[in-house]
């Protein structure tokens, strides 16, 4: 038997005969880890002088998973010799004083192959299975040997002599093995190949067809590439009966093919990477496992037609795209390998389409092993490559991010002797060869934003840290940077300036000063020409695809006290996107929404930072920075520059978390900065997307899908339009429609829209929602680019820009069910009335929330953006005084005023007819379609009342009566939370009709319809929660002990903020 030392497809490590190459399981798990260690070998004659412990990862947080589906750490074993090894009788042990720990199975290590063991603790010794140790490698720098079978000789390890640096995670350490390499292209076009065009008949194939055993001697015979074209474009580009014209082209979007190469001794390989041409996109395989794709379905989701996602310009095509598979390496195998490629078109009727693969490698021809070290790229069950001596230790500033009024001296330094470190100033990240070399103070004088970092020869360099220093005097008197371009590509007039009309005028300058420290601030930084450039973002701004590498820095400054922030927040290095539709065009929008991408590429894969208030969710792949576009003071229509608050669209999503959807929408306001230049308020929020909807309701990110109206994908399209198809058949069944639709939030949604008035409702834009996928999730409804609400009090037709009542246009199959029409008025009674969602004072009060969030902040917007187009009330210019005031509250002055127009003044006013009064006369009389139903129901609900007066919910008193009256009808309630009425209309089991007064067992949920004969006849359903035991209050609460002075905390502990003084409180 030969120990195959690449890992198989699975993931595992396997075992083989070479005349079989059957393969068998493997395994892992995830422990932080800080070693201390160092590295020993003894030379011992024979076998064991050539085995060696050649790699450990021991902090294994996302790489090697093992069969349980764990991140276990893992110790791989090199022989290095001419003959195998036999390594049952040898030892692994984590403990030098208990040599024999862990002893190994009968297995054989063959020349030059590597064997993988995890650190588990999970004690597995099956030959034919996952090799686990009995024991973990921990954070306590532990030993880590290998033993011979005498049970005494050490044949290598590591922690026995001197101390190594701490591991770091997915870091691993182990002896360098560059030896001699050689680059060799195991594949590129001409290669010979099979080609299939895949038929409904293939759909049963699965994945089985790019699996190394597969037989394709019924397929096509081709070189790469393959594919057509109509025009000549791609000919040159197609081997050898590549070009499959009338075969493919009208035929299929998909197209199956199958290269064959050879390899010996394919655990010598150290780099391996794919290239590709294609048009539109593929999904590639090697030896049957998935290794890459672009502009593809999930894999769960591809068949024999999946279409391409997006199209690949031919342009584009033309050119190899380069992709790094050395996590890869461990799917190669010795002999015959294959890999297959699922090439898709984006439709039908494409006039072309290209599949040219190229996979190159290289390879250690001499393995000798060096000295130990470091490894970015963990391998194993492959050759280590070069490794490094250790890191360097992250640069110190002296004076952390903030605002500040006076200059100061800036030190920077590192912990790292003999590391120089290098610095920048104007935004583009510093390098080992690029920036100033820092030899003392910087002096900080005026808004400056520092990056930096430190680099060593031998050690692995730090990471770019970045820090954002904000002078507000200096931000009042902004004007063009030197070298930044005076126009932005179609807009012929770039505008980084301060009106210094706001900024230095005796009626706003001390306000705009403390506006500026009235928000967080957002700070992104990044290469001048990403922004600016001819290809920048808000130059190229009809070019969706432009991500431009970013640091983001969030904090909030004291409103008073330099250097000092009352929310420390955080930096990251992300993406940014710019973001809108009708914005990006030139001289629609000066001032451009974007957002935020957090991914591997860039630094962590997600943010994890509490960013939102009201909310558990902590995570997130992306959030928006909305500019405002509709109704703002950069719009170029003067009747929506009048109506300018900048809160509409964050209130939107607001009203849609008061009425109980938890991922309505989260957002707050701040003031962005880019690369130092004061860019505005933005309002900062979540953005509704796959990985939103999986955050809340419990699903993983690929399980579901996010839905851009404007901008389907095939996969999304496909999912939403499957559950519109079911919707709009009328053989489907009720609880089939609850299954694919979450009908609460999408009543919810459509009450919100129709209660706003969103006058940009449309049917491909201006709404998102998430759901389907392959979890077949029910879809949720989002309340998006609602800048347009709000506008006209008196209005109550329902909202539409061709977008029906909710954008989808599955409203009128929906209203067919009467069991939706009952859930509708329910929702719409219980938002309307009784302190809901949407009474006037809840709705006031959201509205207000905002209006003082950014009451001065609003004058720095002002001074950034409101002097962009005329018709203001300050000398042409929008004001907050003259302007935002009468928007928000009606005639100028803000709160105190009696204002006669204005959102809180027309939609909100304090007495008054308001929007929800409104709303609810429409509501009672508004039939739903081909019915008698209204949207309030037509049965007048009943009303709760406590020792006979009305009261909605809160205590009872000691000896009080609950009861309940109804202007017709019988009265029937439950205390369990069940419905009184059962879906159908008949009365349910555990209903009670209420006669004198309600018994309620204790405190809780009173829920209760009137019903008015025997029928289907229903009042929408009143609920509320009562209390029957006195509630606490302030008073009751005392500090009754402080532990002041904890004991120390552990590293573990304090990174979860032990130690500090615990208060306990008592009732």
């Amino acid at each position: 038997m030969e120990i195959w030392g690449a890992l198989c497809p699975s993931g595992t490590y396997t075992t083989q005969s070479p005349e079989n190459h059957t393969p068998m399981p493997l395994f892992r798990r995830s422990i932080p880890v800080i070693w201390l260690l160092a590295f020993g070998l003894l030379m011992i004659p024979q076998a064991s002088a050539r085995l060696y412990i050649s790699e450990f990862l021991a902090d294994n947080n996302d790489g090697l998973v093992d069969s349980d589906g764990d991140h276990s750490d893992w110790i791989e074993l090199f022989n290095s010799g001419s003959e195998a090894i036999q390594l049952g009788g040898y030892y692994l042990t984590d403990d030098p004083s208990s040599l024999t720990k862990w002893p190994f199975p009968s297995i054989q290590l063959e020349p030059r192959q590597f064997l993988v063991v995890f650190a588990s603790g999970k004690n597995r010794r099956d030959p034919g299975g996952q090799l686990h140790t009995n024991f973990k490698i921990d954070s306590r720098g532990e030993y880590l040997g290998l033993i011979a079978p005498d049970g005494i000789s050490v044949v290598s390890d590591f922690g026995r002599i001197g101390a190594l640096p701490r591991q770091r995670e997915n870091v691993s350490y182990g002896l360098m093995q560059s030896g001699t390499s050689t680059s060799r292209t195991l594949l590129s076009q001409n290669t010979q190949a099979t080609v299939r065009i895949p038929t409904a008949a293939d759909s049963a194939l699965g994945t089985s067809w790019t699996e190394l055993l597969f037989d394709d001697s019924g397929w096509i015979d081709a070189a790469i590439g393959v594919g057509y074209d109509e025009d000549s474009t791609y000919v040159p580009e197609f081997g050898a009966g590549g070009n499959l014209g009338e075969e493919l082209n009208g035929v299929n979007t998909s197209l199956y093919l199958r290269i064959p190469f050879q390899l010996t001794e394919a655990s010598s390989v150290s780099e391996l990477s794919l290239r590709m041409k294609y048009d539109d996109g593929f999904a590639a395989y090697l030896n049957g496992q998935l290794i890459e794709s672009v502009n593809s379905p999930a894999e769960r989701d591809l068949s024999y037609d999946s279409e391409a996602t997006s199209n690949h310009a031919d342009s584009e095509a033309l050119v190899y795209q380069s992709f790094d598979l050395n996590n890869r390496i461990q799917l190669l195998r010795n002999g015959t390998n294959i890999l297959a490629i699922h090439g898709l078109n984006d439709g039908l009727n494409s006039s072309d389409m290209l599949i040219s693969p190229e996979l190159n490698s290289v390879q250690i021809t001499n393995p000798e092993t060096g000295a130990p070290g470091f490894f970015s790229s963990p391998t194993p069950g492959a050759q280590n490559g070069e490794s490094f001596a250790g890191f360097v230790e992250d640069p110190v500033f002296s004076v952390d991010r903030g605002f500040f009024t006076d200059q100061f001296q800036l030190q920077l330094s590192t912990v790292t002797d003999g590391a120089e470190i290098r610095y920048t100033l104007d935004g583009s990240p510093p390098s080992p060869n690029r920036g100033l070399i820092y030899s003392g103070p910087v002096s900080i004088a005026g808004t400056q934003v520092v990056r930096a970092m430190a680099h060593k020869a031998g050690f692995q360099p730090t990471k770019v840290a970045t820090r954002t220093y904000i002078f507000p005097e200096d931000v009042a008197s902004q004007t063009r940077p030197s070298g930044y371009p005076t126009s932005w590509g179609g807009e012929p007039r770039a505008d980084y300036d301060m009106d210094t009309q706001i900024t230095r005028s005796r009626q706003y300058s001390a306000r705009f000063q403390r506006g500026l420290r009235d928000i967080p601030t957002l700070s992104v930084t990044g290469e001048a020409d990403d922004f600016f450039g001819p290809n920048g973002i808000y130059v190229d701004t009809q070019n969706r695809s432009i991500e431009a590498s970013v640091s983001a820095e969030y904090f909030h400054p004291d409103p008073t006290n330099d250097g000092v922030n009352i929310e420390r927040g955080f930096q990251i290095d992300c993406g940014v996107k710019l973001q809108g539709g009708a914005s990006r065009n030139p001289g629609s929008s000066i001032k451009h929404s974007l957002s935020l991408r957090f991914r591997d590429l860039y630094g962590p894969g997600k943010l994890n930072y509490p960013i939102f208030e009201g909310t558990s969710v902590t995570t997130f792949d992306s959030i928006h920075l909305r500019a405002m576009y509709n109704n703002s003071w950069h719009h170029s229509n003067s009747g929506q520059r009048a109506r300018a608050t900048m809160i509409r669209d964050q209130w939107a999503r607001d009203c849609m978390i008061a009425m109980g959807n938890a991922d309505g929408g989260h957002g707050h306001f701040i003031h962005l900065y880019l690369n130092g230049l004061y860019w505005g308020v933005y309002n900062l929020h979540e953005r509704l997307e796959n990985d939103h909807y999986a955050a809340y309701n419990g699903f993983e990110d690929d399980e579901v899908l996010g839905l851009n109206p404007g901008r389907l994908t095939s996969e999304e399209s496909s999912s939403f339009n499957s559950m519109k198809s079911l919707v709009a058949n009328t053989r489907t069944t009720w609880a089939r429609i609850q299954r694919v639709i979450d009908v609460d939030n999408y009543i919810d949604f459509v009450i919100a829209e129709y209660f706003g008035r969103n006058a940009d409702l449309k049917n491909n834009d201006n709404w998102r929602a998430a759901g389907g996928g392959a979890a077949n999730a029910p879809w949720r409804f989002y309340c998006w680019d609602t800048e347009r609400i709000l506008e006209d009090e008196t209005n109550t037709s329902a909202p539409s820009n061709s977008g029906a009542l909710d954008g989808a246009l599955i409203f009128d199959d929906l209203e067919r069910f009467r069991e939706f029409r009952v859930r509708f008025a329910d929702r719409a009674y219980k938002h309307l009335f009784h302190g809901g969602a949407l009474t006037n004072l809840a709705n006031r009060n959201r509205f207000q929330k905002y209006a003082d969030q950014i009451d001065t902040a609003i004058i720095c917007e002002s001074a950034r953006w409101g002097d962009d187009r005329s018709g203001g009330g300050s000398n042409g210019n929008y004001t907050r005084d003259e302007n935002w005031t009468r928007a928000v509250y009606g005639t100028p002055g803000g709160p105190g005023t009696s204002p006669g127009n204005g959102v809180l003044g027309s939609w909100f006013p304090t007495s008054g007819t308001n929007r929800t009064d409104r709303m609810i006369s429409t509501w009672r009389s508004r039939r739903f379609s081909g019915t008698s139903d209204t949207y309030l129901g037509t049965i007048q609900p009943p009303l709760f009342t406590v020792d006979g007066g009305a009261q909605h919910g809160g205590d009872i008193p000691a000896g009080g009566t609950l009861s309940a009256t109804a202007a017709s009808g019988s009265i029937y309630y439950t205390t369990d939370g069940t419905d009184p009425r059962l879906e159908g209309g008949n009365l349910a089991p555990g209903a009670i009709l209420l006669s004198g007064q309600i018994t309620l067992p204790s405190s809780g949920l009173v829920r209760m319809r009137a019903r008015v004969g025997g029928g289907d006849s229903w009042s929408p359903l009143s609920e509320a929660f009562f209390y029957l035991e006195r509630r606490a209050t302030a008073s009751d609460l005392r500090i009754t002990e402080i532990n002041y002075n904890a004991l120390p905390a552990s590293a573990l502990e304090a990174s979860d903020g032990a130690n500090l003084p615990i208060p306990r409180l008592y009732r």
